[in-house]
């Protein structure tokens, strides 16, 4: 079995020199919510703005559809937190403000007065192993006091999580609201990237517990191993781990997170796979007419996974999955403009541009 080893060196923490404090925004969410993409577009000012953010959508269930965006631990934070509604979010899990959880429009200000408490812990990602066969991910989390704290029950959470996921529609109530980033996209957008999806929590909803078992001394690390298994279907190439150090109080009474850290995998060298462009040399692929304004004809030499059009923002208009080697796609709903064909193979990417007139 083919197995890759990186030593995360960018992120080696210690007493003297860590890094810079990081806040986790916990958006609970729904494709069939019509309001939680405007407040993803607020998140993403946030985060923008300050780049220390950490974001985690966690998905709702929907009892007549799987969507293929819930896991378990989300779900059971759903359940136990009794989230009213959407969009919904909890920044560092703190009951600064009055709540635990809080509308899209608190967020930035919660933001602020976390970024403002001082830092408590160092967190390292180390020893990355990937075997590429079976995706099977290993890694240690190392977890250092570098501030005085209390003798409390901290937890280790772990988080695997992927951005951008295609290929779920999200409704959308800003449509026709002038000037909106989401105005002329549909009431539902059909090729919408799904930011920073939880896929899974190890451990459990509520991660490792018992993290220091009572020694909270100035300066004690400990360490913990874990694995994961990339989905088949995930995108290397967005997938990232996160990792915080959060109190635990069974009435909930106070679960604030105290740091984070997270990784990016495409940081470390792990091979893209499928995310890699290929040359027509080793799969033909032919688009006609170009430019068009009607019918796309899609011509190939073996049949793709998946589809997509983007438009010239590199936002997802339409996506599917051929059943043979020649397709053809209705355009007419298409504005005028530069668009791109995507192909994705499990050797790698085709792409090839094309104009609607």
């Amino acid at each position: 079995m083919k197995q890759l080893l990186f030593t995360c060196l960018v992120l080696v923490l210690t007493l003297t020199g860590y890094s810079q404090k990081r806040v986790v925004v916990e958006k609970f969410t729904n494709a069939y919510c019509g309001a939680c993409p405007g407040a993803a577009v607020t998140l993403s000012a946030i985060v923008e703005e300050h780049p220390e953010v950490i974001w985690l959508s966690h998905h709702k269930p929907v009892s007549w559809i799987d969507n293929g965006l819930t896991n378990t631990e989300s779900v059971g934070l759903w359940s136990t937190l009794n989230v009213p509604g959407t969009p919904m979010g909890m920044v560092n899990r703190s009951q600064s403000s009055g709540g635990l959880l809080a509308g899209s429009l608190q967020w930035g200000e919660r933001v602020d007065e976390q970024l403002d408490i001082e830092q408590s812990f160092a967190l390292e990602v180390r020893d990355l192993v990937f075997e590429e066969e079976d995706r099977q991910l290993e890694f240690t989390v190392d977890v250092s006091i570098v501030n005085t704290i209390e003798s409390l029950n901290y937890h280790l959470n772990v988080v695997m999580v992927e951005d951008s996921v295609w290929g779920v529609e999200q409704h959308n109530y800003f449509n026709d609201v002038v000037g909106h980033p989401l105005e002329g996209q549909g009431d539902i957008i059909w090729g919408y990237p799904h930011r920073h999806v939880v896929r899974q929590i190890l451990d459990g909803q509520w991660g490792t517990a018992d993290l220091f078992s009572g020694n909270v001394t100035l300066g004690n690390q400990v360490s913990k191993t874990y694995q994961y298994q990339v989905p088949s279907t995930s995108r290397l190439s967005t997938f990232r781990i996160v990792v915080f150090v959060s109190k635990y109080d069974k009435s909930l009474a106070d679960l604030t997170i105290l740091d984070a850290n997270t990784i990016k995998l495409m940081d470390y060298g792990i091979p893209l796979g499928n995310e890699v462009e290929i040359e027509d040399s080793a799969i033909t692929l032919t688009i006609a007419p170009n430019p068009t304004s009607d019918i796309l004809n899609i011509a190939a030499s073996a049949i793709p996974q998946q589809v997509f059009i983007l438009d010239n923002l590199g936002r997802a208009v339409y996506q599917a999955e051929p059943k043979h080697m020649k397709s053809s796609i209705d355009i007419t709903h298409l504005p005028s403009g530069k668009y791109s064909l995507l192909a994705r193979y499990e050797a790698g990417i085709i792409q090839k541009g094309f104009i609607v007139e």
